[in-house]
């Protein structure tokens, strides 16, 4: 029926149907960016993150960490010991507390739960995902870091239109996923705390919407990764995608649904500089694997193998 649906309405950029900020289709409204403000929360709006808790939030803090000791001591089989720097482990766990309202015991059960997570996912364990494993999404092109927004944050870029759900391993593409977040969260820098997404929605077909891999990108941001998304900015998004984002949508944590704006190509330099944008996106930046961040903390492209298929030709 959906399909049906799609087919019979023209893919016109979904920010031509409106002209005072919100876009109307069907019965549900998009939000579309026409601010030039931006807000790095971490530095503007500090209340809750390290060094800004007032006394209230400081004994939750307290009470979470504590219960976190009791709990990794009550798990020596997972190997889940407590290690790496005190200010990063603060860092976290705010994240989560802030994330569930400083509610003490719904963010430490989502935390423990990510923490188990974690160890067991795919019986591989995401801290063991290597490049290896997920090479055919990296050598796909559809998603890369580069460069950082006008506030700092690093940036995501993320092409849609590559994505094909018909060729794609799903399996691969959910390790691609644990993998690439993982890793990007290293390459934040203090007081920043949250990375910008770009994402390019122009060119898409009903094989790039992928509903199990959008859920498993929300589940990320919103379950796995909490806070650490700065802005979603979803760019000459179509027609064809609107019904799309109303399945979507509310499987999406509301603190995430409030970071999402649509945008035009044009307005992507209210939030990122042309220079630090791919020509890929409009801007002038040249992007190649050796810039890439995320691939240089794996080891960089000389550790990139290639493609499953080029490994099969190569045995012949």
């Amino acid at each position: 029926m959906v399909a049906l649906l799609l087919r019979s309405v023209p893919l016109r950029p979904l920010w031509n149907y409106g002209c005072h900020g919100k876009i109307i289709i069907g019965s549900f409204k998009l939000q579309h960016s026409n601010t030039t403000n931006m807000v790095l929360e971490e530095v503007d709006s500090p209340l809750g993150f390290p060094g800004h808790l007032d006394g209230e939030q400081t004994e939750k803090l307290k009470s979470f960490q504590q219960q976190m000791d009791d709990w990794r001591a009550q798990h020596p089989q997972e190997g889940l010991t407590s290690t790496g720097r005190t200010d990063a482990k603060e860092m976290m766990h705010l994240k989560f507390l802030r994330a569930r309202g400083f509610n003490v015991k719904v963010a430490f059960d989502l935390y423990t739960t990510n923490l188990l997570w974690g160890v067991k996912f795919q019986d591989i364990g995401v801290k063991n995902l290597t490049m290896d494993m997920v090479a055919n999404e990296i050598h796909s092109g559809k998603c890369f870091a580069y460069g950082t927004d006008l506030d700092g944050r690093p940036c995501t870029w993320v092409r849609v239109g590559l994505h094909k759900k018909s060729k794609s391993d799903s399996a691969e593409l959910e390790r691609y996923m644990a993998w690439f977040f993982d890793k990007s969260k290293l390459t934040l820098k203090p007081p920043i705390e949250t990375a910008t997404v770009v994402i390019d929605l122009s060119g898409i077909s009903m094989d790039s919407l992928d509903m199990t891999a959008a859920r498993n990108l929300s589940d990320m941001l919103g379950q796995r990764y909490p806070e650490s998304l700065g802005y979603g900015l979803l760019v000459d998004a179509p027609w064809i995608f609107s019904a799309f984002w109303k399945v979507l949508k509310p499987f999406i944590d509301p603190r995430t649904i409030k970071k999402i704006q649509f945008v035009s190509r044009k307005d992507l330099s209210k939030f990122v500089a042309p220079e630090q944008t791919p020509t890929l996106f409009g801007g002038t930046a040249e992007y190649t694997q050796d810039k890439d961040p995320v691939l240089t903390l794996s080891g960089g492209v000389s550790q990139l193998p290639p493609k499953k298929e080029d490994q099969r030709n190569s045995k012949n």
